[in-house]
């Protein structure tokens, strides 16, 4: 009888035990539902507020259109300078990066045996001279008067006396000799001299490069379905890569007329003016931007185009709604689009808010 009284009350006690255990649980678990129904309320009532946006009403007018390309800047005139004549080098007059005018000797060749041939033309025009003047006055005529007797007598003498000989002769020499000495062409800076004095050096060999940086082209290629926004004339701006914030202007002043293999089409332009202090190179990589106006587009801003499954989308303002419209765009340039499909003059266009907008979406201007 203790026993079963023993065993009852033991399961009395489990019992117990077992509900107040469950009891805080379920009070918890009534404590969640209230509160993430309270959160859904929140939700709801926050997704009900109309978004502040930004909106922007379009129409037709005339777009900046910009096109955008590498190029790499070059010396209006640059010369490889080479001797006429093979010989060993003397001496080096210059440095690189040194700016010469024109006529400046640059490096002479050793030439002791084309001085020594051209004193001896010397003497034999003088030679030659001197039997000209004998056949002068045997033939009637003066010393040193060559009107003393008739051009054809006077054309004859020379050739007999061996004078106009005697003249090539000295012309020839004076031309071997002056080929010794590599001067100037024009007004530049000397570049790429990599010869030692003492060493051998023929025509064939390039001495230096003389660069005119007083004016510059540059040369840049543009798509071949590019081709039609671009013309002779046009202006364009021209950014060095070098780190400097200086803008260059130029002019169009030639298109090749062939596409190569890349589907490009080579242009040219020329530098205006170079601002003073600014450091320009041969060969320097710089940004091309042609600037171009159409006009009668619808244009938009940028922050006006979202994407959805990669498709472009515009959201237009109607009567505290978003709408949805897919859009199709041609002409871009850093701000700017032209709309072809999707939108027409006089849609009010949202350009700030529209983000993560939906179709119907309640939204409120923002002045």
């Amino acid at each position: 009888m203790f026993a079963l009284q023993n065993k009852t009350f033991k399961t009395i006690v489990m019992r117990k035990a077992i509900i107040f255990t469950i009891i805080p649980f379920l009070l918890l678990s009534c404590g969640d539902k209230k509160s993430s129904n309270d959160d859904s309320a929140e939700v709801k009532k926050v997704q009900t507020e109309p978004q502040p946006v930004e909106v922007k009403v379009i129409d037709t007018g005339t777009f900046k259109s910009q096109l955008f390309s590498n190029g790499i800047l070059h010396s209006a005139r640059k010369a490889e300078l080479r001797f006429r004549t093979s010989g060993i080098l003397k001496a080096i007059k210059v440095v690189n990066g040194e700016r010469v005018a024109k006529n400046t000797l640059i490096a002479a060749l050793q030439n002791k045996k084309e001085y020594l041939a051209l004193e001896q033309a010397k003497d034999q025009v003088e030679s030659a001279l001197i039997e000209l003047n004998s056949q002068l006055i045997m033939h009637g005529g003066k010393q040193n008067d060559t009107n003393s007797v008739s051009k054809q007598m006077l054309n004859s003498l020379k050739i007999q006396s061996g004078y106009n000989r005697a003249l090539n002769q000295q012309k020839q020499a004076r031309l071997a000799y002056n080929n010794t000495f590599l001067r100037a062409p024009f007004t530049g800076v000397v570049s790429g001299i990599k010869a030692q004095s003492f060493n051998m050096i023929s025509p064939s060999d390039i001495f230096c490069t003389l660069l005119d940086n007083s004016s510059y082209i540059v040369e840049f290629t543009i798509l071949e379905s590019e081709s039609a926004r671009v013309n002779k004339g046009m202006e364009i701006t021209i950014e060095p890569f070098a780190g400097d914030t200086s803008q260059l202007a130029g002019v169009i002043t030639e298109i090749n007329p062939t596409v190569d293999k890349n589907g490009l089409i080579t242009v040219k332009a020329s530098v205006n003016s170079i601002p003073a202090g600014l450091s320009l190179f041969d060969g320097m990589n710089v940004r091309v931007i042609i600037d171009n106006t159409v006009p009668g587009k619808i244009i938009i801003p940028k922050e006006a185009l979202v994407l959805r499954s990669n498709r472009k989308v515009v959201f237009t303002y109607e009567n505290g709604l978003a709408k949805w419209n897919y859009v199709k765009t041609s002409l871009e340039n850093s701000t700017q689009y032209v709309v072809t499909e999707g939108l027409a003059p006089g849609d009010s266009v949202i350009v700030k808010g529209n983000l993560n907008l939906a179709h119907d979406a309640k939204v409120k201007i923002e002045k």
